[in-house]
Formats: structure tokens, C-alpha cells, sequence
């Protein structure tokens, strides 16, 4: 409560505190019908001070650079093919109005993590799911796009979930994964 009086605070002291941006992001309007964000979040303030940056949460969305990429269909396979290995993990594609694909992510509970596939060798069972509506503890959309130089880059927006931990452990760990078939087609 407090960090939302002092960003209230900044924002009413007006310009001395840095200048504020509007950012519209084109990723939650081209999600799938069935995503969770109302029309409300779609465009987000950020401050450009740096002042207040530790009150602010962290940003939803994490982008991972393929550089040795070929093209988006190579990136897709892979991000389905790592999410195919894990149990409890849903992948389904599909293709906005604008023409980009979209992957929505979803799972039950964390059986990606070292700990948890520890523990599935040794008891032969997953973690108990941490889950919220629907058994689903965590989505995320992916897709997939290329910087000004050409190359390719995913980029994960989480959508639903209680623990940020599970979003940022699921990322890291597919990201490995594709990182791994991208050198293994390079050979």
C-alpha cells in the first residue's frame, strides 16, 4: 500500500519526477479469444525515472534473442516440441486477426524445474499442482518476431498464475530447451 501512495505521490508531483510514456501493447489485442486480460490493461504507463523503478512490479513479458534462428516455423516446433516433454503442459497454436501466431501456454503445476523432476524420478509422481481456476497454475502467450537486424526472438507475455517464479523457472527452462535444438539443427 505504501509503494502505491508514493507512486501516486510521484505522479501528482508532476514533470520533475521524469516523463511518462504511453505504450500500447499489440500483443494483448491479438491474443486469442479465450486469454484472461481485459480491454482495460491494454495500455500500460511507464515512467522513464528511474526514482521509482524499485516500487514498480516487474514487467509480464520476457523476450529470449534466437539469433542462429531460421525462421519462425523452426522456433514454434521447438517451443512445442519442449513443451510436449512435460508433463502437465499444454501447447496450442493460433493465429490472430493480425496474422500473428500465437502460442498460449498453460500448466497444471511446475514439472520442469530440477527439484520437480527429481522428485518425479525418485517417487514416480509430479508435484502436488499449485493451481488456481481450472487446474491451471500458469499461462502464458509466445510468439515469435524478428529485431530491425533480422533476427529472431520469442517473446512470453504471462497472462494467469499466482506465482511469478513458475512463469520465469517455465521460461528459462524451454528457453534452454530451444537453444539446445537450435544448435543440434546447426550441426
Amino acid at each position: 500500500m505504501e509503494s502505491l501512495n508514493l507512486f501516486k505521490a510521484i505522479l501528482d508531483a508532476g514533470p520533475s519526477f521524469g516523463r511518462l510514456e504511453r505504450i500500447d501493447y499489440p500483443m494483448y489485442v491479438c491474443l486469442p479469444p479465450t486469454h484472461s486480460i481485459s480491454p482495460s490493461f491494454q495500455t500500460l504507463v511507464r515512467t522513464t525515472s528511474s526514482t521509482i523503478h524499485p516500487y514498480l512490479p516487474l514487467p509480464n513479458n520476457l523476450r529470449q534473442l534466437h539469433p542462429s534462428a531460421r525462421d519462425s516455423t523452426q522456433l514454434l516446433g521447438l517451443l512445442a516440441q519442449a513443451c510436449s516433454e512435460l508433463e502437465s503442459v499444454s501447447c496450442m497454436a493460433a493465429t490472430s486477426q493480425s496474422g500473428l501466431e500465437v502460442v498460449e501456454i498453460s500448466a497444471k503445476c511446475n514439472t520442469w524445474s530440477r527439484a520437480a523432476r527429481r522428485r518425479q524420478k525418485a517417487r514416480g509422481a509430479v508435484d502436488s499442482p499449485v493451481t488456481i481456476d481450472n487446474n491451471v497454475a500458469m499461462v502464458c502467450f509466445v510468439h515469435c518476431a524478428r529485431t530491425g537486424a533480422g533476427e529472431f526472438y520469442l517473446e512470453a507475455s504471462w497472462a494467469k498464475g499466482k506465482d511469478r517464479s513458475l512463469f520465469e523457472t517455465f521460461w528459462s527452462h524451454t528457453s534452454r530447451k530451444i537453444g539446445t535444438g537450435l544448435e543440434i539443427a546447426a550441426v
